[in-house]
């Protein structure tokens, strides 16, 4: 049997022959059972941003560190620039995924020390502000 077809607009011309009667089709394959996908919590949300501040005393200097390896996808932030506790100063690419770096307290910022597109690794100073 010889049949016209047509898909999104393109004609197609199929033929259909008839199977052998002695022909077992194979089996069904099983469906996999469905997976429960409601998630959470963001992953984002639940990554910690490490800080380390500066040991001496009358420096008062914090440097912000990457949280995870990955790449400065922005930077959101110039030197002299007052930012304020948990704003969003580096925007971090890791895992296909866009990671906020935020200010871990209310202050200046003092240094830049990545360019976008820099690659750091897990700990890696971003920003030194006070």
């Amino acid at each position: 049997m010889r049949y016209s077809i047509n898909i999104n607009g393109k004609n197609y011309d199929v033929e259909i022959k008839k199977v052998d009667d002695n022909f077992v089709a194979p089996a069904p394959i099983e469906q996999p059972k469905s997976i429960p996908t409601k998630i959470e919590q963001p992953i984002a949300a639940s990554i910690e941003q490490p800080v380390v501040v500066s040991a001496t005393k009358e420096d008062s200097n914090v440097e912000v560190v990457s949280p995870m390896p990955g790449a400065i996808l922005s930077i959101l932030v110039d030197i002299g620039q007052q930012v304020s506790e948990g704003e969003a100063i580096i925007i971090l690419e890791a895992m296909k995924m866009e990671i906020e770096v935020n200010a871990p307290k209310t202050g200046v910022i003092k240094q830049v020390l990545v360019n976008v597109g820099s690659s750091v690794g897990a700990n890696d100073v971003l920003i030194v502000m006070n």
